[in-house]
């Protein structure tokens, strides 16, 4: 699979898309983590697990 483009000489062109297989991870993708600047401005907030 590829995506057509134009290179520098306007020449129509297949870019190749490498794919990545992205795997959920139960253990950390199910929350997310509390940005620093949140918990600088609320010290009793603690970090989601697996952050």
């Amino acid at each position: 699979m590829g995506l057509p483009t134009k290179d520098a000489t306007v020449a129509l062109v297949t870019a190749q898309i490498v794919s990545v297989n992205k795997a959920f991870d139960v253990s950390r993708h199910y929350l997310w983590p509390v940005p620093q600047k949140e918990r600088d401005l609320n010290p009793s907030l603690t970090q989601n697990p697996g952050w």
